[in-house]
């Protein structure tokens, strides 16, 4: 005896399962809720953004193909911003470092950080400021 499941198009799995694999749904005080269903944006999952919570830029280093009559290759680095992301749904375990360019979708989420980053900085060095004149008074 097998169950078949209406699963969505993107998962390329089968979709009948025999009984033995499948075993019946408990309700558990301790249960979480299940997390959400990513969204399909241009035919790829996508997961939504709760919060921004830091920010970094990582240096990655390559060489450039030797030139003709070099010693030696050259070595070019570049560096990318990368973000501290709470997924909505999901608790902080989840939180993952995503590079600025898997972050098209959540713009509206990384202009509240930046903000909010901006504020705090702001506020730090008028505090250092003030404390700076409160010892040469």
């Amino acid at each position: 005896m097998a169950y078949k499941f209406q699963l969505l198009d993107m998962w390329r799995i089968h979709d009948i399962f025999h009984v033995s694999l499948l075993k019946p749904w408990v309700a558990s005080s301790t249960q979480q809720k299940p997390p959400p269903i990513p969204e399909v944006i241009e035919g790829k999952l996508e997961y939504i953004v709760e919060k921004i919570l830091a920010d970094r830029s990582t240096r990655t280093s390559s060489k450039k193909n030797k030139q003709p009559g070099a010693t030696s290759a050259a070595r070019t680095s570049t560096h990318k911003r990368e973000f501290y992301v709470k997924w909505e749904g999901y608790g902080v375990e989840h939180c993952t470092w995503e590079p600025e360019a898997n972050l098209k979708n959540s713009k509206d989420a990384i202009q509240d950080y930046l903000s909010t980053k901006q504020l705090v900085e702001e506020q730090i060095a008028i505090r250092k400021s003030n404390k700076a004149r409160s010892r040469t008074s």
